[in-house]
Formats: structure tokens, C-alpha cells, sequence
């Protein structure tokens, strides 16, 4: 019988010094994410756009002041928007939503829907 010892990560509140750590570690983590495949369907513009996409989400949810990181270097990342509280403004989702239309390029139709979906939830 083979036992298999627990990795222990410690988690702590990112700082605005990690942004661009957890921006890397968000993109790598959904590079093959089967929604992010569907929106984006070449792999070489995937990798470029859901970098992009991380950079303007991770901005986007920085005033909330809720974003998690690993303790020891950025190897994953958590962002949080409290309980009863929108994701941002009108006007600013307004500017995330054109801004991320543009990014989707020729897969606009699939950006939004993936968008609408997702504020639908």
C-alpha cells in the first residue's frame, strides 16, 4: 500500500506586488480550461488573450481588496468579490464588457455569451 503525504500550501492575501505573479499563475491555470478553449479557439491566441483576459479581471476586482495567493511564491490565485456586493459598478462593467469584447477579436459572439452566462450565475 503506497501512502500519499498531503501537500501543505499556506495561503495569503495577495498584495498589489503580486499582480503580475498571480496574472501568470490565473492564465496558466485556464490556458486549457474548456471555456476558455470555446471562446478562444486557437491555442496560440489563447495564450495571449487569457493572459490579457486575467490582466483586466485582476484590475477590474482590485478594489474589493479579496484576492488570495500562495504563501510561498504565486503558484495559484483566488479572486473574491464579497458576498452582496456587485463585481464592479455599472459603468465599469460597461468598460470591462467593450474592453472585452475588443480583446475577443474574430470570437466576439463567444466572449459575450460566455459573459452573459456568467453574470446570469
Amino acid at each position: 500500500m503506497t501512502t500519499v503525504e498531503p501537500t501543505r500550501t499556506s495561503v495569503r492575501k495577495a498584495v498589489p506586488a503580486d499582480r503580475d505573479a498571480v496574472v501568470s499563475a490565473l492564465a496558466a491555470a485556464f490556458q486549457d480550461d474548456p471555456v476558455f478553449a470555446w471562446i478562444f479557439p486557437d491555442p496560440a491566441r489563447r495564450a495571449v488573450l487569457t493572459r490579457s483576459f486575467f490582466e483586466l479581471a485582476v484590475d477590474a476586482l482590485a478594489p474589493h481588496d479579496d484576492a488570495w495567493t500562495t504563501g510561498a511564491g504565486v503558484t495559484g490565485a483566488a479572486l473574491w468579490v464579497p458576498y452582496g456586493r456587485p463585481a464592479m459598478s455599472e459603468e465599469d462593467g460597461e468598460r470591462f464588457a467593450g474592453t472585452l469584447a475588443g480583446l475577443a477579436g474574430p470570437d466576439p459572439g463567444r466572449m459575450l455569451e460566455a459573459q452573459a452566462c456568467a453574470l446570469a450565475c
